[in-house]
């Protein structure tokens, strides 16, 4: 199923529905025609969030074998 899209409006009006839908699917929230917010479950937020596993480090933190591997 793709996401369901609703407008901010009815959002508001039915935020009962569109809770519950979102423990199922993810649900995009309009307004004026564009994508402005996701609701989705909690814990399929927690998952997606780690996954982030990126993390910024100065280059001088860099191993010799690691600078070498991002010059190639």
């Amino acid at each position: 199923m793709a996401s369901p899209r609703v407008t901010s409006s009815q959002f508001q009006e039915e935020y009962g529905r569109y809770s519950t839908l979102a423990k199922r699917h993810a649900v995009t929230i309009t307004n004026h025609g564009r994508a402005g917010l996701v609701v989705l479950d909690a814990e399929e937020y927690e998952r997606l969030r780690l996954l982030d596993t990126r993390v910024a480090m100065p280059t001088d933190a860099l191993s010799e074998a690691e600078l070498d591997e991002l010059e190639r």
